[in-house]
């Protein structure tokens, strides 16, 4: 909210929260003038150009989706975050160059693809069919 006070709208910049489902959290609690996600991930990916992201595994997921990624790292937050070996890969900031880092990494076209071929080493495809057999199966108890 601080790095932009007005929502975006100077920057031409829409802001969409997508909440962890276990932590939701209303971005207007932090002066933010936001759209909350209620969607999935995926969607919410396909709706987006730039992913910001604070300590968890959206920034590579999103990379993996040929999504710009902004680490950020509030100074107020424990840094545990999982991407740290990534770190050359994903730009981070912090809370005194949030803005500039941002609009770096909006206008930055090439960081569309960029890390997109690492990131999608990282995860193996989803077999939705061994997935669905897992969770149909009966529970049987003894």
């Amino acid at each position: 909210a601080a790095a932009f006070p007005d929502g975006g709208r100077a920057d031409g910049i829409t802001f969409l929260v997508k909440p962890h489902p276990m932590t939701p959290v209303d971005p207007a609690v932090f002066g933010l003038a936001a759209t909350i996600h209620a969607g999935s991930i995926d969607d919410a990916f396909s709706q987006c150009g730039t992913v910001v992201y604070v300590g968890s595994t959206v920034g590579p997921e999103a990379a993996a989706h040929g999504r710009r990624v902004l680490r950020y790292a509030s100074e107020l937050l424990l840094d545990v975050d999982v991407s740290e070996p990534l770190r050359t890969t994903i730009p981070a900031t912090g809370d005194h160059d949030l803005r500039a880092a941002l609009l770096n990494v909006i206008a930055d076209r090439a960081a569309d693809s960029a890390g997109h071929g690492q990131m999608t080493s990282l995860f193996s495809p989803v077999n939705w069919d061994a997935l669905r057999q897992l969770f149909q199966r009966p529970t049987v108890y003894t």
